[in-house]
């Protein structure tokens, strides 16, 4: 037992040998004379108590077991009376305890100086083996004290900042800590030092080479021998390279997550087992799912059937090539539409360097597949229309050829020569009406067709295309019937654009009805709307193909034997557009006929206007006019040339721009006829210069070209021509403009 025991520990110890003492007497009672005290026991009890409690506990053990003997066996029960020889025996008691207790607290100091001494160097020898231990020990070590000051350092420590321990213990650690971690860190440890809690932190501390690392210090709460509590020892480690490594994982992982939700389609992860374990958010919206729903879910779970195999199989073929692999998906939507994913998928090796994971990234090409197939049916459809237009314009050029060898064998034979050239004119009028449509159907695409409106009478339309398809017709061996309202029908149109809409429809009435067949146009109003009916009785449409007419280049069955480009439906259709109407194709099948329904609005007054007073009649120019005829194409002006000359005008030629400015200032033109294309000048320059000349300023010019834009008009008005011809050229349009001039031009 410790020679420091508690005082109430020690005085129970000095009452308990007090009480043996008097057991003691007790026992020996049957072998005393009687009414005599025995203290046998007394010097040895009071030796233990000094030794066990202390000089004090010695006293009063003595004085419990003297006076409580003196009171139980004396004669009688109780104190006195005294006699000399009891006061001589309690002196010898008094001196002997004395002694006792004098010599045992003396051996007890001794023994008690010893002990800690022992316990002195116990500790020291256990201190002398921690620090050996912690100096030896890979991460930094620190004690504090009860007063939350530091005591000791490990060498690790003072290595690590490159101080002394005399600069360390106390508070001067903290100097080394970086001052935006500082704050934290203390409060983290005064915290947990007032809790007696164990704690763990991060913080910056300064190394000896002066950077800043990253350390986990880890701390607890210590206890001396008796338990009671000493202060608190911690661990530190240099956790700077995971703290780095730690940040670019982080950084990665927020590049990644980032990359994956702005990525313009779906992104997944699964297991070799096909289980989601990852999607970005558009694979979320698109799968109709919330993410933790996704997460665990095979595509079996989520898809058809049939899908959910082809995504398997696509899963295992990007497994097999060890490189991923390309492919395209096709999946339909809960609104019945099949949608196309340009899908890219590919193994994910784990720490092993086997696959472990399949990673996919989809992109929707629906609608780039919508615009491909429509690209591949455009290509298709331009293919056969440069086939059809090659085939019609070998058409008419056959039998214009053949029309010019016969004029070349026919001598004077005025019938074979009369008929050679009715073909030719009907061919080459034939070919124009193909180029025609062909511009204009450009012109409507670029939105640069404009219509000239006036207030005209349907039936007056009507009349004027049966009129340009009479021919065809004639030779078809049809019939065109055209019925009409009691009241004429105005509409505020444009009169040469209907006649070319409704000239097409009964073209085409006339090349796909049977030799011979009727054709009926029937006129009726509905409302504010007249509605005209082109009926035949001819090779029909298909039920598929109604609508597909009107689209560019379009044919259906053999219509390429038949002379279409597949163009005339479209200006027909676009050109009704243009007037606020609208085009139907109606038909029952193969075989069964078709009708072309044409919905137009009626003028809102159905009033006819009046024409406007004849301007006064100019005077017009006296023939014969001198006209300069300029082209780089020798044939082309020789020929207009001979022409204008049967015509009783003079004429003149030239082939390029400066011969032609040569020329006009010795001929002194009234016309001059310019190609827009020359060399070295173009027509336009040409005109300029003609322009600024004197003899020049009067001469009327007129631009002939290929080109016959509303933009090419335009940019001829501006150069300073008078007017602008289209080839090829309708002699008979030419003169009757050059019979318009006023004389004051000439």
């Amino acid at each position: 037992m410790s020679v420091s025991s508690p005082p109430g520990r020690r005085y129970a110890i000095a009452i308990g040998l007090a009480a043996s003492a008097v057991l003691f007497r007790w026992l020996l009672d049957p072998w005393l004379p009687g009414g005599q005290i025995s203290l046998v026991a007394l010097p040895a009890v009071t030796a233990a108590s000094v030794w066990f409690g202390g000089y004090r506990a010695g006293i009063l053990t003595a004085a419990l077991a003297y006076v409580s003997c003196d009171y139980l066996f004396t004669d009688g029960f109780g104190f006195g009376p005294y006699t000399s020889v009891d006061l001589i025996r309690l002196i010898a008691v008094a001196l002997s305890t004395t002694i006792i207790i004098v010599f045992g607290e003396g051996a007890r100091i001794v023994a008690a100086v010893k002990q800690r001494a022992r316990a002195a160097e116990a500790e020291r020898k256990t201190h002398e083996q921690f620090h050996r231990l912690a100096d030896s020990a890979p991460v930094l070590i620190w004690t504090s004290g009860v007063d939350k000051k530091c005591t000791w350092f490990n060498r690790q420590w003072l290595e690590f900042v490159g101080r002394p321990m005399e600069r360390e213990i106390g508070d001067g650690w903290t100097e080394n800590v970086h001052p935006d971690d500082l704050q934290r860190c203390l409060q983290t440890y005064v915290n947990s030092f007032d809790a007696r809690v164990p704690f763990s932190m991060e913080y910056r501390l300064r190394r000896a080479d002066g950077e800043y690392r990253w350390l986990l210090d880890t701390g607890t709460a210590t206890q001396g021998p008796d338990g009671g509590f000493t202060g608190y020892i911690g661990s530190c480690v240099d956790i700077t390279d995971r703290s780095r490594a730690e940040r670019a994982l982080q950084a990665t992982q927020e590049r990644f997550s980032r990359f994956m939700r702005h990525l313009p389609g779906l992104a997944w992860i699964k297991d070799l087992e096909g289980r989601y374990v990852f999607v970005n958010d558009a694979a979320v919206i698109a799968f109709g799912m919330p993410r933790d729903a996704l997460y665990g879910r095979t595509d079996a779970d989520i898809f058809p059937a049939d899908a959910a195999a082809m995504f398997a199989e696509n899963d295992r073929r990007a497994l097999a090539t060890g490189g991923g692999m390309q492919t395209v998906e096709v999946l339909e939507h809960d609104d019945g539409v099949l949608h196309h994913s340009l899908v890219s998928k590919f193994p994910i090796p784990g720490p092993g360097g086997e696959p472990v994971w399949v990673g996919g990234i989809a992109i929707d090409i629906t609608e780039r597949k919508r615009a491909e197939d429509a690209l591949e049916e455009a290509d298709r459809r331009k293919t056969d229309f440069l086939a059809t237009l090659s085939h019609e314009l070998r058409n008419p050029l056959a039998p214009i050829r053949n029309s010019l060898e016969l004029v070349r064998r026919a001598g004077t034979d005025p019938s074979v020569i009369s008929r050679s050239l009715d073909v030719m004119d009907r061919q080459t009028t034939h070919m124009v009406r193909l180029v025609d449509d062909l511009l204009d159907v450009n012109r409507i695409t670029r939105d640069r067709l404009e219509l000239r409106r006036s207030r005209i009478s349907l039936g007056d339309v009507l009349r004027q295309a049966i009129e340009t398809c009479a021919e065809l017709a004639e030779r078809g061996g049809h019939s065109i019937d055209l019925s009409l309202p009691d009241a004429p029908v105005y509409l505020d149109a444009d009169p040469i654009r209907l006649v070319q809409v409704f000239g097409n429809l009964l073209n085409n009435a006339c090349k796909y009805s049977a030799r011979p067949g009727c054709i009926r146009v029937s006129v009726r109003t509905s409302g504010s709307s007249v509605v005209v009916s082109v009926a035949d009785d001819g090779i029909g449409i298909p039920g598929d193909s109604l609508e597909r007419i009107f689209e560019m280049f379009a044919q259906v069955g053999g219509s390429q034997s038949l002379g279409s480009l597949g163009i005339g439906l479209t200006l027909a259709r676009r050109l009704i557009e243009l007037h606020g109407g609208s085009v139907e194709a109606k038909s029952d099948g193969v075989g069964c006929g078709s009708e072309f329904v044409v919905t137009l609005p009626i003028a809102a007054s159905q009033a006819v206007e009046r024409p406007a007073d004849a301007p006064s009649a100019v005077e017009t120019a006296a023939l014969p006019l001198r006209v300069l005829v300029v082209d780089d194409n020798e044939d082309s002006a020789e020929s207009l040339a001979t022409l204008l000359t049967f015509g009783g005008h003079q004429t003149a030629t030239a082939h390029d721009g400066p011969e032609a400015l040569a020329l006009a200032e010795r001929f002194l033109p009234h016309v001059a006829i310019l190609d827009v294309g020359l060399p070295t000048f173009s027509g336009h320059e040409v005109c300029r210069l003609l322009r600024t000349q004197p003899w020049g300023r009067d001469i009327f010019i007129v631009a002939l070209t290929g080109w016959g834009q509303e933009e090419d008009r335009r940019k001829s008005i501006e150069a300073g021509f008078d007017d602008h011809f289209v080839k090829p050229l309708d002699s008979d349009k030419l003169l009757s403009r050059l019979r318009t001039i006023p004389a004051h031009r000439t």
